[in-house]
């Protein structure tokens, strides 16, 4: 229960629990962030650990903390870059120029609950890669091995939604997101996965690994679960995605107590997968798949051109799939005329393993047909606040069925320039600036007014307000009510 003012009287609102912002989707919508602490403002693209830097940013926390960018360009790390606090927001979107990318290393999120990202691009690549044969043909500083590298390694963390980020060139999975829980990957691009580079197991290219097992009592509630909505998976050899049940890592873990994955697979693109599509690392999984669209490349091998999503080792345990809704496009013939498919793109699974009706997880509010998710996909997928070089050569290699699995990120160019810009004049760093303050009836002197709800019909802060709207426009998920004045 909330009172503001409205005309000068006391008025009493009770809030319904709100999103993460109005567009987020699934387990992972509930997610708080930074909701009610300080700002950080990012003011510089080294990563030596002093004031203005990102991992300063993350160091320093001790509360809730929203982090907001007055740089654009690339932040080329020395090491692991990890978020250490529960309750972070990073806002990319606030970034001015060309936005913000993070190279160099991975990033982790290990045991933190309450995280929001949104709008920010992880460009791993082989920078400072060890040579696993010991030959001396390792890169940069040469201590990260490729086993160990994934462009986003998220693990045991729980409400967490990562949102129109752009991932690539991981020498092990792009994106990794395992023993987890309430998550949830939005509209956001993985893709080019290092295929012959530096991992010990020799040719790879993995795009997303989602393993995870919920408690009894989630899983009667529907509770614990991935959203994987709206994303481009493009040029990775296999695990378009994999996914599989709670892994067996305690010592004398019987097999047969594995908890249950659920997943809800919903509104994705698949491009040019190489091996294998989707497929299990091991059963265990309830999942919806649900009007996606999958479309082959020039990499896409003849063996398991026709297949959305494998069930393998199904000795090990169940896996429980509704489909529905999906498309295929095999001919490469550079046009763009998929056909719907049905249980022939499905193979692997046994009798009774093929559900009837969808399981009923968290809605996804604004779902599409699987073209209506393609088109979708072409016009907003990844950091597109905007878009670097990487992330549009890439939508033109999925509209024009081009392109090719690739060994390193110097196949394709590197990370290119990305523009720095100019940031606002925000007086008070409250994280708003001092214009869309005045506007909007704020005092550009008082950084307390960011954690106030003035704005929002719905309790959304001042500062949640002004960072979603610097990105509402032309989605297809933006209700006019949502951020209503309240005067």
């Amino acid at each position: 229960m909330l009172s503001v003012f409205l005309f000068g009287c006391k008025v009493k609102h009770s809030f319904p629990p709100l999103k993460a912002f109005p567009c987020a989707q699934g387990f992972g919508a509930s997610s708080r962030g930074g909701r009610g602490g300080d700002v950080y403002h990012v003011t510089k693209l080294l990563d030596d650990g002093s004031v203005g830097t990102l991992r300063h940013a993350l160091d320093s926390a001790n509360g809730p903390r929203t982090v907001v960018f007055d740089i654009g360009g690339v932040i080329t790390l020395n090491a692991r870059l990890k978020i250490r606090t529960d309750k972070i927001t990073l806002a990319g979107q606030t970034a001015p120029g060309g936005g913000i990318t993070i190279a160099g290393y991975p990033f982790d999120i290990f045991k933190r609950s309450d995280v929001i990202i949104r709008y920010l691009r992880f460009r791993l690549g082989d920078y400072n890669a060890i040579d696993p044969h010991a030959e001396g043909d390792g890169k940069g500083n040469m201590d990260l091995w490729g086993d160990g590298g994934d462009a986003i390694s998220v693990s045991q963390s729980n409400d967490l939604i990562l949102d129109h980020i752009s991932a690539s060139w991981g020498m092990d999975e792009t994106v990794s997101i395992v023993r987890s829980k309430n998550i949830t990957l939005q509209n956001s691009i993985l893709s080019e996965g290092l295929f012959h580079s530096y991992h010990p197991a020799g040719a790879h290219s993995r795009g997303g690994m989602f393993v995870a097992g919920v408690t009894d009592s989630e899983l009667v509630n529907g509770a614990g679960g991935y959203t994987i909505y709206q994303n481009l998976f493009a040029h990775h050899n296999m695990r378009n995605p994999v996914v599989g049940g709670q892994m067996y890592l305690d010592p004398g873990q019987d097999k047969k107590n594995r908890k249950f994955m659920l997943i809800d697979f919903e509104n994705n693109v698949i491009y040019n997968w190489g091996k294998r599509s989707g497929h299990t690392a091991r059963p265990q999984i309830k999942m919806n798949y649900i009007n996606n669209y999958l479309i082959a490349g020039p990499s896409t091998q003849p063996k398991n051109i026709h297949t959305a999503m494998r069930e393998e080792n199904s000795d090990e345990g169940d896996f429980y799939i509704f489909f529905s809704g999906n498309y295929m496009d095999t001919d490469k013939d550079s046009y763009h005329n998929g056909k719907a498919v049905g249980a022939e793109a499905f193979p692997g699974f046994e009798p009774g393993e093929y559900l009837n009706e969808a399981f009923p997880f968290p809605a996804i509010t604004f779902g599409l047909s699987a073209e209506d998710a393609y088109q979708e996909i072409l016009r907003n997928a990844g950091a597109s606040f905007p878009r670097d070089l990487i992330d549009k050569r890439v939508i033109n290699h999925l509209k024009n069925q081009l392109g090719r699995l690739i060994n390193s990120q110097d196949d394709v160019g590197g990370l290119g320039y990305i523009a720095r810009g100019i940031a606002l004049i925000d007086t008070d760093r409250d994280g708003m600036p001092d214009s869309w303050e005045t506007k909007n009836g704020l005092d550009p002197k008082n950084s307390a007014d960011r954690n106030k709800i003035d704005i929002s019909m719905v309790g959304y802060t001042n500062l949640e307000v002004y960072l979603d709207s610097l990105v509402r426009s032309g989605r297809n998920c933006t209700a006019d009510t949502e951020y209503q004045t309240l005067h």
